[in-house]
């Protein structure tokens, strides 16, 4: 895959993961790091890994992974983009 056909599919997976961010707080009167947190998790038990495999995966710390999946952390757009 060329770089620009990476950075596209790597695009539009974020724009899809905010995207449903954005629909669960139409949906369900969530703050956004509520959310956030419940997509997280559900994300990584869809990929049935634990924390530490999930944040090894994506190049993250397991107590940052912690944190967004317990609604204390105020992520960076970087940090979405792993997590997308």
């Amino acid at each position: 895959m060329h770089a620009i056909s990476v950075y596209n599919f790597r695009y539009s997976n974020l724009c899809n993961f905010l995207f449903s961010l954005n629909w669960k707080i139409m949906e369900e009167n969530m703050n956004t790091k509520q959310i956030l947190a419940e997509n997280t998790k559900r994300l990584r038990n869809l990929s049935k890994l634990s924390q530490f495999d999930f944040a090894d995966e994506i190049n993250m710390s397991k107590t940052v992974l912690s944190d967004i999946e317990n609604a204390r952390a105020n992520p960076t757009l970087e940090t979405l983009e792993r997590l997308a």
